[in-house]
């Protein structure tokens, strides 16, 4: 199943509802291949803060700060392991930038 990525106008509903979490709704990234799972439990918390505190098992929310914070780990990641699945990742980068550029939007990591 692994870590699907959601990108929503505001805090979807708590608790989980997924009918109306669709409200929200702005894009998504699903994760069957487990590729952000594998990325993320991979990850040293110290060197990637942000994308290594993700719970691969539970819900993980970022706002705009936390997103671009994301970003910049993103880059570096691009960096130090250039083999990493590209449409993946670029997804990702893509869903964090729309966060950072639309104020109040969250972006919700959602683990097995």
């Amino acid at each position: 199943m692994g870590v699907d990525v959601e990108l929503h106008a505001m805090m979807p509903a708590r608790p989980r509802n997924w009918e109306l979490s669709r409200a929200t709704l702005l894009a998504e990234i699903g994760d069957e291949e487990d590729i952000l799972s594998d990325m993320i439990s991979s990850l040293d918390p110290e060197a990637y803060p942000v994308l290594g505190g993700v719970d691969p098992y539970g819900d993980t929310f970022l706002d705009a700060d936390g997103a671009l914070a994301a970003l910049a780990e993103i880059g570096r990641l691009k960096v130090s392991r250039p083999a990493l699945p590209t449409p993946v990742i670029d997804g990702l980068e893509r869903i964090l930038q729309h966060c950072v550029q639309r104020p109040g939007a969250v972006v919700e990591f959602i683990g097995d």
